[in-house]
């Protein structure tokens, strides 16, 4: 569940759909936050938030408290939104054919995956070399049952259509 979350959330933050105003008309709301801002929290950004609580709330430890439940939260968003937000800066850190060969969006929601699973302790931790292929191997969920799907709206997981959901 938490793959599917973070490769949606990448595909809508660098997908094909992203318009370079977005992330300025969005830091400008929440560095001066109108009352479009609220608004935005409350259709958007809470029930993302109550997805993805849910999701670590499935995966931590029953004592994890709701505090760090939020702080885990906000580090995975915080992922996924450093590289729109920070986009500019990552194409003058890294060369261009670098750029283009390994900061696809899919890539990035992988690692993001791979590295919020491994410092959940639900993955070996990322300087573990795995056994073949590039320096972490193939995953483990290369079958994942996820792969492919997208949440349509909060709650709602669909996977090859709207009829067949989770």
């Amino acid at each position: 569940k938490l793959a599917l979350f973070v490769r949606t959330m990448m595909s809508r933050v660098l997908g094909a759909d992203a318009q370079p105003w977005q992330p300025r008309l969005l830091m400008r709301e929440v560095l001066q936050p109108t009352e479009a801002c609220r608004q935005m929290v409350h259709d958007y950004f809470r029930p993302h938030d109550e997805i993805l609580l849910a999701i670590l709330g499935e995966m931590l430890p029953a004592e994890t408290t709701a505090t760090r439940r939020q702080q885990i939260a906000f580090s995975i968003i915080g992922q996924c939104l450093f590289y729109r937000f920070a986009g500019n800066v990552v194409s003058l850190l890294v060369d261009a054919e670098t750029l283009a060969a390994d900061y696809a969006p899919e890539q990035l929601a992988e690692h993001i995956i791979d590295f919020s699973l491994a410092a959940l302790g639900a993955k070996p931790p990322l300087s573990q070399p795995r056994d073949e292929g590039d320096a972490r191997g193939p995953r483990d969920d290369a079958d994942d049952e996820t792969e492919g799907a997208t949440i349509a709206a909060p709650g709602i997981i669909e996977k090859d259509g709207p009829d067949d959901r989770h």
